[in-house]
């Protein structure tokens, strides 16, 4: 075998030798060899006439070429320092690809194990595997495979181990998942930022195809297979050799690496752009039925067809195999049709200098045309195309009319762009100077006033000057005005940016129409403002309007269209249509996700908003750990003192105290104060919103002095507030009933439900848990009629808003079960009373402090109908299951002096005087204890 490997090395070099020489140069060297050993020059002839086939290399593996060479085949199990070869996963022009398993032992791990081929390892092969190994491990960036291990085999053949990634080609899961056009864009930026990054690091990769580019389950690009990138560093000779030719893809190579000349990171940019058209119409740019470089080289030199009309062309068919079973051809072009065909062309130019000058240009107009913005790339001017015509076919132009009249075309295509690149150069520094005159005045030298203006009185001013000073501009106007008429509500007062916002949306519908996207995008800013004012109708409508223009415009995957799917979730969230807002949220975070990648700040607001849903759709634990994910990523971010946390803080707060998880939500609360009073002031709206939040968790602690304070902050902030103030009295009269003064908690959700229903309406399922809670207060102070006729509206309202499994159908249905036992309806309050624990539990769990608390609300029922047995069972339970911290602790004295009265009723003279005393203890903890269950613990733990 040694003899052998020593003979196809001599052959290899050789090969390498002579390929590089014309036939004329070659003959005599192999007549030559002829004479010195006949088999070897017989071996080296067959080499070369293979590798002057017109398929040349590419087409065969050498096996196929040489066959001895496949009997050389690498065992399965072969070890390479710490892996052992599982299975062949492929093989290139220089190597082999394997499975591999870590097999030292230490831990669990699959890698691709690429090893030079048996026979070839010349110097010049081994130098380009080598250099490979060594570009690899240099480059560190999640969309491109990453060098773990490397080292000789026992028979000298250099390996390398890498990421093995799950997943297919590029091309085939774009077919396979149907994915749109814009999903397939963002695949291409994603391949364009590794590529980019690799230019960073001086690397060319110089072969980029989709065989190279895999995408794994999650929708992650990963690049491969440096195999002959070239470092720009290391020679400053950017030319092909004709070695390199013959590994390369001639389907995806520059003219440049077609034609031997130097090639840089354009030549990567080009390959993109052929990828690129690929992806999109499913079809190459150039049919390139040659492999010949001059016949290669006057295809190239041909402006491709536009990606656009290559698909419309396709037709149907084509389209279906592409994009799915319901994809129209047309559509589809009309999708690509206009940026996305001038970015492709200016990708496949064929002069390197008039492609795109990085890769990261690239990307950026991919980027551009996603988010609906006017990208880079501009068509070929007509005097391009002309000179391009007249060099292609010099010798049929003859007609000199025709010419002059195109020349003339082009020029003044040329003018209209330079006027409008004038244009907007004035508009950008009209609004500079507009921008810079607001802040000149806060100068202490040169402002005209002894304090510098508050940022309100700074917006307020620039409305006034946009109105006054940019009239001769009115698009500009409008512009500036939809810009600063969205900062007052930020700032706490949503007055002043309805009355902005209403005016530009009013001039924007009769200046450019309704269904204008310039139209929508401040609909969007004001239906989240009038959202914010407690008119839900009206905001709803103008989110939808808007959300539906914007999505056709620029795309239902634009960022603009995820933003405006994400205001309209909230908008939903108000009037409960919570399914529906989940939905809204869910489609909205993943374009983002998809667009911006999970850190960025604008995904992260989303995926609060998931959250908000999530929350609201009774999924609590999910909620909170969505929301944890948000906050780390905005102190990863932007730091643990940003006023942006103040959301996040107050979300967990809210999620934990329905989990009732008190210490935790206060901590919570008390952090997102701290921030909003420090960086938004003392009377911002969001203050407001966590005082009052605060003030209820404090209430469930049994600190109602704190929880007084916290609301009465609160309210100041949220005068003008509609239904957040609505909430406020809500937790207000929380906190009278446990002060047991329930007159006045009725006249709080009174309050409450009066403000849900002017700022929410009666389709809020808020208004109803007001209404709820009101009925409870009444019939705490004795009037079971008036009770009655809340109670049974909200039940009604709830189970038609939520739908009957609903958590608040299930509080409604439990407040009911209490009013049913007190007035002796005991068969319906046992029904209502059930259907609660059935829906908390299936919520929270069987041991949980809600489902405890439903418990025992059921046990005093059956007690008081008389169900002894059944009540002691279920008693019981709830005494098992108290835990400290939770509502159900605080109802312990209840619950042990329950028990007590039921021993009574069982005969059970001992455990009644043993459940007194607990409960007596219990009580002895309470700062403010309720007398008449003092008196009756002290009785029944004295009686003998």
């Amino acid at each position: 075998m040694a003899d052998e490997l020593s003979r196809w090395a001599r052959a290899a070099d050789l090969f390498d030798e002579l390929v590089e020489l014309a036939a004329a140069e070659r003959e005599p060297r192999l007549r030559a060899l002829d004479s010195e050993d006949p088999a070897l020059a017989a071996e080296v002839r067959a080499m070369l006439a293979a590798d002057d086939r017109a398929e040349g290399l590419l087409e065969h593996s050498l096996g196929d070429l040489v066959p001895e060479i496949s009997a050389w085949e690498t065992p399965v199990g072969l070890r390479l320092g710490a892996y052992r070869l599982v299975r062949p996963l492929g093989e290139g022009g220089m190597g082999e690809v394997w499975l591999a398993e870590r097999a030292d032992g230490e831990y669990h791990q699959h890698v691709a194990i690429k090893l030079l081929k048996r026979g070839i390892d010349t110097q010049a092969v081994l130098r380009r595997f080598l250099q490979e190994r060594s570009i690899l491990a240099r480059l560190n960036h999640p969309g491109i495979v990453r060098l773990l291990d490397g080292g000789m085999s026992l028979d000298g053949r250099p390996w390398y181990a890498m990421d093995h990634v799950e997943g297919e080609g590029i091309v085939e899961l774009a077919s396979r998942r149907a994915l749109s056009v814009a999903e397939r864009v963002d695949l291409l930026v994603q391949v364009a930022d590794a590529v980019a990054y690799a230019h960073a690091q001086l690397v060319v990769h110089r072969d980029l195809k989709p065989g190279n580019i895999i995408v794994d389950s999650d929708g992650a690009t990963h690049l491969l297979d440096f195999g002959i990138a070239k470092l720009l560093e290391d020679t400053g000779d950017f030319t092909v050799t004709a070695t390199a030719m013959r590994l390369l893809s001639p389907a995806y190579a520059a003219p440049e690496q077609i034609l031997g000349e130097p090639v840089g990171t354009a030549t990567d940019v080009y390959a993109l752009g052929v990828v690129a058209f690929q992806l999109l119409t499913g079809q190459l740019p150039h049919r390139r039925q040659s492999r010949d470089p001059a016949l290669l080289a006057h295809t190239l030199a041909q402006p491709p067809e536009r990606a656009s009309s290559v698909l419309a062309r396709a037709g149907a068919g084509q389209a279906r195999v592409l994009y799915g079973e319901s994809a129209d051809a047309q559509r589809l072009s009309r999708r690509i049709a206009g940026d996305l065909d001038v970015v492709l062309a200016k990708a496949l130019q064929r002069e390197p200098e008039r492609r795109y000058a990085t890769v990261s240009s690239f990307a950026d107009d991919l980027r551009r045309w996603r988010t609906g913005r006017v990208v880079a790339a501009r068509p070929d001017r007509r005097g391009y195309r002309l000179r391009s015509f007249v060099r292609r076919h010099r010798w049929g132009v003859a007609a000199a009319t025709a010419l002059l009249v195109i020349l003339i075309a082009g020029f003044s295509a040329a003018l209209w762009q330079a006027g409008r690149a004038r244009q907007q150069a004035q508009r950008a520094e009209l609004v500079k100077q507009f921008v810079l005159s607001l802040f000149r005045e806060q100068d202490p030298v040169a402002r005209a006033q002894a304090q510098a203006r508050s940022p309100r009185d700074l917006i307020v001013e620039g409305i006034e000057r946009a109105r006054r000073e940019l009239s001769s501009d009115p698009r500009l106007r409008l512009d500036v005005l939809a810009d600063l008429g969205a900062l007052p509500a930020a700032l706490g007062d949503p007055a002043l940016s309805e009355e902005v916002l209403r005016q530009v949306v009013e001039q924007r519908r009769h200046g450019e129409g309704s269904d204008a996207l310039a139209t929508a995008r401040v609909e969007v800013e004001l239906g989240s403002v009038v959202l914010s004012r407690g008119e839900p109708g009206e905001a709803l409508a103008l989110l939808e309007h808007a959300a539906a223009v914007i999505a056709r415009e620029l795309g239902p995957d634009s960022e603009e269209a995820a933003h405006a799917r994400g205001r309209l979730a909230r908008a939903y969230v108000v009037v409960g249509e919570r399914a529906r807002a989940l939905d809204m949220a869910r489609s909205a975070h993943a374009t983002m996700q998809a667009r911006r990648g999970p850190g960025h700040i604008a995904t992260l607001e989303l995926l609060g908003l998931l959250g908000t849903t999530l929350e609201q759709n009774d999924r609590c634990q999910e909620a909170e750990d969505t929301w944890r994910k948000v906050l780390e990523g905005f102190e990863r971010t932007l730091g643990e003192d940003h006023a942006r946390l103040t959301v996040p803080l107050a979300n967990l707060g809210t999620i934990t105290r329905s989990l009732q998880k008190y210490p935790e939500s206060a901590a919570y609360f008390a952090r997102g104060v701290s921030l909003a009073r420090r960086h938004l002031g003392g009377r911002h709206p969001l203050l407001g919103t966590i005082l009052t939040r605060q003030g209820d968790v404090l209430r469930r602690m049994g600190d109602f002095e704190g929880a007084e304070a916290a609301l009465e902050e609160g309210e100041q902030c949220l005068a003008d507030a509609g239904a957040q103030l609505g909430q406020l009295y809500m937790n207000r009269g929380a906190l009278k009933v446990a002060q047991r003064r329930h007159a006045e908690a009725a006249d709080a959700y009174a309050e409450s439900q009066r403000l849900f229903t002017a700022h929410a309406g009666e389709g809020s399922p808020y208004t109803w848990l007001a209404a709820m809670e009101r009925g409870v207060a009444l019939m705490t102070t004795g009037d079971l009629d008036a009770a009655a006729t809340y109670l049974e509206l909200a039940l009604d309202k709830l189970e038609r808003l939520n739908g009957r499994d609903s958590y608040d159908s299930g509080m409604a249905a439990g407040r009911l079960s209490r009013l049913r036992r007190l007035q002796g309806r005991y068969a319906g309050a046992l029904g209502l009373g059930r259907h609660h624990i059935d829906i908390v539990s299936k919520l929270y769990g069987p041991t949980h402090a809600n489902t405890s608390d439903a418990r025992f609300d059921l046990a005093l029922t059956l007690r008081a109908s008389g169900a002894t047995g059944d009540a002691r069972e279920v008693l019981d339970d709830v005494l098992r299951n108290i835990q400290p911290g939770t509502s159900t602790a605080t109802l312990a004295p209840q619950i042990h002096l329950e028990s007590a009265r039921l021993a009574v009723d069982e005969g059970d003279r001992a455990r009644a005087r043993r459940d007194a005393a607990a409960a007596l203890a219990l009580l002895g903890e309470q700062r403010d204890p309720e007398p008449s269950l003092l008196a009756e613990a002290r009785q029944l733990a004295a009686a003998r």
